[in-house]
């Protein structure tokens, strides 16, 4: 075997373990965004993968987010303990085939510090301050609906989380029952702003559940 033969298999083999190296960097890369235990699994639905859309309007910011159910399933499992298969498939049931969104109210965090309610920079006295809390307290399911390609779909329920943050921020969990004969690959959450007059703000979704990361549940051995 001559010289060249050996230098030329030597830059080969060095040339093959360099495209291994980046393919394996690549796949690692790509891979690695998968979120792998419960307590980073709720981080991933951010604004970056499209599941956070944000406004800000008269020094106030609005927040929606689609909660796909293995994000609501979350709020029910445990770090560091095994389910069965069978309750997972039960906690997953119950949660039907609800669409879910999370409305958040706040002051925005790029304007200056407010230290105060955000249901009273729009109350000039108590009496208003109280309606304002019982609109959100009672009324909100009339304050959203989702759009879908020409439907108008209200809510079916909500729950009001007063009191977050002391007052700073205002949340309100949204479920939603589409027809199952509706495409809804894309959806409009609609809020009409009744209390700090914004008027109707629109907040454009994909719904691809095939995006959706599978929960990392650790399973128990079931085999006999």
């Amino acid at each position: 075997m001559n010289r060249l033969s050996i230098t030329y298999r030597h830059f080969s083999f060095k040339l093959n373990a360099s495209i291994l190296g980046c393919l394996v960097l690549f796949l690692f890369s790509n891979c690695s965004d998968t979120p792998s235990d419960l307590s980073t699994y709720g981080k991933w639905f951010n604004q970056e993968h499209g599941y956070i859309n944000e406004k800000f309007i008269n020094k106030l910011s609005f927040r929606v987010q689609y909660k796909p159910i293995e994000l609501m399933m979350l709020r029910e499992l445990e770090a560091n303990t095994a389910y069965s298969k069978e309750e997972i498939e039960n906690l997953r049931e119950s949660f039907g085939s609800s669409l879910y969104f999370l409305l958040e109210i706040a002051f925005d965090e790029r304007a200056e510090t407010i230290n105060e309610d955000l249901l009273r920079i729009t109350a000039k006295d108590y009496n208003a301050f109280a309606e304002n809390v019982k609109h959100f307290a009672f009324n909100m399911e009339s304050a959203v609906e989702l759009s879908i390609n020409g439907a108008t779909i209200v809510p079916v329920i909500y729950h009001y989380e007063r009191g977050f943050e002391l007052g700073k921020k205002q949340r309100f969990l949204f479920a939603f029952q589409p027809p199952e004969s509706i495409n809804k690959e894309e959806v409009t959450f609609v809020f009409y702003d009744d209390i700090f007059k914004t008027g109707k703000n629109n907040f454009k979704f994909k719904v691809i559940n095939e995006e959706v990361p599978p929960l990392p549940i650790d399973y128990k051995n079931e085999s006999v």
